[in-house]
């Protein structure tokens, strides 16, 4: 996939398992790095360069992660710094980092766009970010 060319794409068999055991692998893969960026799968195209550059440079010291907010309703991609890493890996099922995120005091928040907000679960909310897509491009 040339489009994915500098890129780390990680296959996950155990997908039906739930989330979990995708951010268990990749925190695997990547567990001697300082913090990782769990993007979603089904995060839309309107997640641009600019996005993820203002949540990596909201990290400070003393965060245990960064998320990003739209009005105070917190979305996705998260960066979480490797002292979550044991905490994620014990997660189980189909639940992601939210779950650990909730109760910490240390988590900061980043405000960013609607777009943080979006997910495609339905062929209904593929048809709406794809006229999403086109009319940001026009």
């Amino acid at each position: 996939m040339p489009y994915l060319s500098n890129e780390v794409v990680i296959y996950n068999p155990h997908y039906k398992d739930g989330m979990s055991t995708s951010i268990r692998l990749g925190l695997r893969f990547f567990q001697d790095y300082d913090a990782v960026l769990i993007v979603l799968a089904d995060m839309p195209p309107l997640i641009t360069n600019e996005i993820i550059s203002k949540i990596v440079s909201a990290y400070h010291e003393g965060c245990s992660a960064v998320v990003p907010t739209h009005n105070g309703v917190r979305g996705n991609p998260v960066l979480i710094h490797r002292t979550l890493f044991p905490e994620l890996m014990r997660l189980s099922g189909d639940v992601g980092a939210r779950e650990v995120l909730r109760s910490r005091a240390d988590v900061c928040t980043v405000e960013c766009g609607p777009e943080v907000l979006i997910d495609i679960d339905t062929s209904s909310d593929l048809v709406r970010v794809l006229n999403m897509v086109k009319a940001n491009r026009q």
